[in-house]
């Protein structure tokens, strides 16, 4: 059975990674030796007050075997004689770079053609 279990704890509870276990063990009610394996699905700071607190969520494996994690690995293509593109919010640039007198397809750092 798997379980999603969401935690507010505090910087230094966060830090020790052993504690997870037992405090899930006793949120649910189950024994330790249940749980299988406690993966992290989510991590979040909430600094609005002064008691700073860190948000996790757990994906909990409970008498059941994980599935094994997929390793992704991006391929990147070698662009180094491409030619060069800037991206920018088209219709904003364009209008600033009608106003001040460049053409709009070659508005990059301040040059025309």
């Amino acid at each position: 059975m798997q379980k999603e279990i969401v935690m507010e704890l505090s910087p230094e509870e966060a830090s020790r990674q052993a504690y997870f276990k037992q405090f899930i063990a006793k949120k649910i009610k189950i024994s330790e030796a249940h749980i299988r394996e406690v993966r992290i699905t989510r991590k979040s700071i909430d600094a609005r007050r002064k008691k700073i607190r860190i948000n996790i969520a757990f994906q909990v494996f409970i008498d059941e075997e994980p599935p094994q994690k997929i390793s992704w690995q991006p391929s990147y293509r070698n662009v180094e004689h491409a030619r060069e593109v800037l991206i920018s919010g088209w219709l904003v640039r364009s209008s600033q770079a009608d106003r001040a007198g460049y053409e709009a397809g070659n508005y990059r750092k301040g040059k025309t053609r």
